[in-house]
């Protein structure tokens, strides 16, 4: 077949496309040209498994682009190469498919850029998906250097993923702040636009609830922590502020069923890490400071209870009062750092 020129193409031009749709060869259809991007021919034709690598001709017969791929969540949606990218390639190279895709440059950018605070001074970022992106670029603006910056991980890497409920997590903002957030979609070696800026005013420490409002809020929905069989009922939960910072502090007591929780906290340590960490992390990022959560058993004894006299958290965990010894035992202190998102635990022995 005669080669075109896929330069010359117009948008409505009648063209048609060949290819072995779900195994039936030489199949033909028509179509028309719906957009002519930067790197890729938008034509009106589905593209069916099977057509990939098919011709794209013109009314005159010429080979003008190269089958792609289809859009899955649109009708009649496919995209073909222009014939002119082969043109430049040396003849001695042998591209697949794959290869050819990942050096097409054009892609969408993301839509619905939504954008909702969990904290004082952090939001949850989500966007729509496009399904052809290899990953996503995220970038906040700094006003203080009127620019916009890319966020990256704890790694240093700016690439992230589509999640269904909320694909960023982000904070270290201010109080009142007016949050600037755009996103763009990366496939292969090109870049998508940007996408329409989403903004947020967050809001006030003083919209938020109190730390007995806190406290009382994460008991009434964690009565438990489960870890693997066990179960070990919370009696009391406390949230205040460290001394001398702005982190929380949040102490869970228990006093019932010390032989099944020793049993967990031999055993069973990075369950029990993690369900306590679940529970910090609701008010790490619901107030955006740094959060230390300590489990502690208290008790009252009739009797000196040596086995609780030595702890690597705290030395003060036996005291007598009014006729009995007094037992205020942590067993396990997780320390949240908010800004690099992690947490160390330390143990009582």
């Amino acid at each position: 077949m005669e080669i075109g020129d896929s330069d010359n193409i117009k948008l409505g031009e009648q063209i048609y496309t060949i290819g072995s749709t779900i195994g039936l060869s030489n199949t033909l259809s028509n179509a028309i040209i719906s957009s002519n991007r930067k790197d890729l021919i938008q034509i009106s034709a589905p593209i069916s498994r099977g057509s990939r690598g098919g011709a794209l001709i013109n009314d005159y017969g010429k080979v003008v682009g190269v089958i792609l791929s289809g859009y899955t969540e649109g009708e009649n949606i496919g995209f073909a190469v222009p014939i002119n990218i082969f043109k430049s390639m040396p003849k001695d190279l042998s591209y697949s498919l794959d290869d050819l895709y990942n050096n097409v440059t054009y892609i969408e950018k993301p839509t619905n850029v939504t954008l909702t605070q969990i904290g004082v001074g952090s939001i949850s970022i989500y966007w729509d998906s496009i399904p052809e992106a290899d990953y996503y670029r995220v970038f906040v603006y700094d006003n203080s250097i009127d620019k916009y910056y890319l966020i990256v991980d704890e790694n240093g890497s700016d690439k992230w993923h589509w999640y269904p409920d909320s694909c960023l997590e982000y904070g270290g903002f201010d109080e009142n702040e007016t949050v600037y957030i755009s996103v763009t979609a990366v496939r292969g070696n090109g870049e998508s636009e940007f996408a329409e800026v989403a903004n947020i005013t967050l809001s006030s420490q003083e919209s938020l609830m109190t730390l007995e409002e806190m406290g009382d809020y994460l008991l009434s929905n964690n009565s438990y922590l489960y870890v693997d069989d066990k179960s070990i009922l919370i009696d009391d939960i406390e949230v205040d502020v460290a001394d001398n910072s702005d982190a929380k502090y949040i102490t869970i007591y228990f006093c019932d069923g010390l032989n099944d929780f020793i049993d967990v906290f031999t055993n069973n340590r990075s369950e029990l890490t993690q369900a306590i960490a679940d529970l910090g992390t609701v008010v790490l990022d619901y107030y955006g400071n740094d959060t230390m959560v300590i489990l502690v058993y208290t008790n009252p004894y009739d009797y000196y209870p040596s086995s609780f006299e030595s702890n690597n958290l705290y030395s003060n965990t036996v005291s007598y009062y009014d006729d009995f010894w007094f037992v205020w035992y942590p067993y396990v202190l997780v320390e949240f750092d908010y800004i690099n998102r992690t947490y160390e635990t330390y143990w009582a022995y």
